[in-house]
């Protein structure tokens, strides 16, 4: 019997995420793809791998019986793959970046052109996403995450490097009345105590929407005012601070420290710099005005 590593790769993610969809989108590829693959697996060891309901997978015992082994090779084959790359002196190549959707709308977007001019070998992706992608499983090569515990997103095998602290506060698009109620964020973050910092601390909350760039909208729409990232508030016509700035988030850039001194990854991560460093007065809040 002739194992394909691709095949056992779709394997792993299936069996990971417990969802064919979920395992599509980290792979890449669409969800047909995925159930093809995994069909010629079970072909080849005759012997079913997953039950497959509505929405979900189990797996079954021949599944179980094999995915510590799976584990193990795709953990060599994904550290040989790190170390092939982090030797590479080739400013080209494909480098998939993780990013929050309200970075790559409202500072990355309009700096873009420029790096593809400046290095047309490398093939820049973006994943815009809120979630945490696993950079030991090269679900991404570079991530940009906002966060108030770097520590949670670091480890022995992830360098860091934090970049900027992100500054925001409380717009509305109807005036500074303090009888407007606030959308307020998800429990990642403690959205009492950013009432409190922005002068907002005696509204009332209305709802709940996690994503900033949705949250714009909502302010728009009437829903009521939000407190926002100042990159985003202060760049969205219609919308007007009320209160005070604050700190809301560290900005880091983080990659897998075997990968770390790739040309093209530090290319990148250079280019993530300068956006960054050009874009500070609105990132911190205090040129846009």
């Amino acid at each position: 019997m002739q194992l394909d590593w691709n095949d056992l790769k779709f394997f792993l993610a299936v069996a990971e995420y417990k969802s064919i969809k979920k395992a599509a989108e980290v792979l890449r590829v669409n969800h047909t793809t995925v159930m093809r693959r995994i069909d010629a697996l079970e072909y080849r060891l005759e012997r079913a791998l997953f039950v497959r309901s509505k929405g979900s997978v189990e797996l079954t015992d021949a599944a179980e019986e094999i995915l510590d082994s799976v584990r193990a090779v795709s953990d060599q084959v994904l550290g040989l793959e790190r170390k092939l790359i982090g030797q590479s002196d080739r400013v080209s190549g494909d480098v998939l970046l993780t990013l929050p959707p309200c970075l790559a709308t409202h500072l990355l977007f309009a700096h873009m052109p420029r790096f593809y001019r400046e290095y047309p070998g490398v093939n820049l992706q973006l994943s815009a996403t809120n979630e945490f992608v696993d950079l030991s499983k090269r679900e991404a090569d570079i991530a940009v995450r906002l966060t108030n515990n770097p520590e949670a997103h670091l480890n022995t095998h992830l360098f860091g490097k934090k970049i900027a602290d992100v500054s925001m506060a409380c717009y509305t698009a109807g005036g500074s009345a303090e009888e407007t109620p606030l959308i307020a964020w998800d429990n990642s973050v403690d959205f009492e105590r950013w009432m409190e910092l922005s002068g907002a601390g005696d509204s009332t909350v209305r709802c709940i929407i996690s994503e900033p760039l949705v949250q714009v909208h909502a302010v728009k729409s009437g829903i009521g005012d939000a407190v926002l990232p100042c990159f985003v508030g202060d760049r969205e016509e219609g919308l007007q601070r009320r209160g005070d700035t604050f700190t809301g988030f560290e900005a880091w850039v983080v990659t897998h420290k075997d990968m770390r001194n790739a040309e093209h990854i530090k290319a990148v991560k250079e280019f993530i710099y300068n956006v960054f460093e050009t874009e500070a007065g609105f990132v911190t809040g205090d040129g846009s005005l």
